[in-house]
């Protein structure tokens, strides 16, 4: 990038090639099987069908996203971030108590 404008790749807004074909791919596998309906089942079968279902909810991660998580802060109200430093620095020649 010069001087903050874009110079090469890919258009804004472009999506990534390699990433299409995995849509595509998976929309195929989907249209076979339901993803929901499949992982509702795997989640009442023992345990060792829990790794089928943490695959299951990556490819559909990965195929619709992760869900948006709001961050708030108490009763729902705006965030409050406060940031305390417990760093003392030693005292220097020419430094005057405070």
């Amino acid at each position: 990038m010069a001087k903050g404008i874009k110079t090469g790749g890919r258009k804004k807004g472009t999506p990534n090639k390699s990433q299409q074909d995995v849509q595509v791919l998976l929309d195929a596998v989907f249209k076979q099987v339901d993803p929901i309906e499949k992982l509702v089942n795997l989640l009442h079968k023992p345990l060792d069908a829990g790794v089928e279902a943490r695959v299951l909810l990556r490819l559909l991660e990965y195929r619709y996203g992760q869900p948006r998580q709001e961050i708030s802060g108490l009763n729902g109200g705006a965030l409050q971030i406060q940031i305390v430093s417990a760093i003392e620095r030693p005292a220097r020649r020419g430094d005057f108590p405070s």
